[in-house]
């Protein structure tokens, strides 16, 4: 078992969080929202114990060109309760995660399935970090 501290410094180190709008007419909005949590290591053993600790269901392949292993979470639960168990421990992503909260919030409430709910989005992750809140 690794404890949460460990976790949250590691992913602060070596993790990352991913937004990506993919333009798919089969949406009403037009796009589809893809969030995910990556981590990335030299020893899959690490990432194996990540997942097992936190009890999320990540998925762990190798990248040949990297020679890294990575761990991606994709599922909107699992990424709510990675940021739950350690969203306050993290420094260098605190910023990063605060958004992530408002946006897993918008998703919540299902606005993310209009235009006006994306452009929300958009703006909510394109803010500087100065702490200036988006419309």
């Amino acid at each position: 078992m690794i404890s949460l501290d460990y976790v949250a410094g590691l992913f602060d180190g070596e993790g990352s969080i991913i937004l990506r709008l993919k333009r798919d007419q089969r949406y009403h909005a037009g796009y589809q929202l893809i969030i995910k949590i990556a981590l990335h290591q030299k020893n899959k053993l690490i990432l194996e114990a990540f997942n097992q600790s936190l009890a999320v269901n990540g998925r762990i392949y190798y990248h040949k060109r990297d020679k890294l292993w990575y761990l991606e979470i994709y599922r909107f639960e699992d990424i709510k309760k990675f940021i739950s168990l350690v969203g306050d421990k993290l420094v260098i992503k605190k910023p990063q995660v605060e958004k992530l909260v408002r946006i897993l919030e918008i998703v919540d409430k299902k606005l993310h399935l209009s235009p006006e709910g994306l452009t929300l989005i958009r703006a909510i992750w394109r803010a500087p970090k100065t702490g200036v809140k988006p419309p």
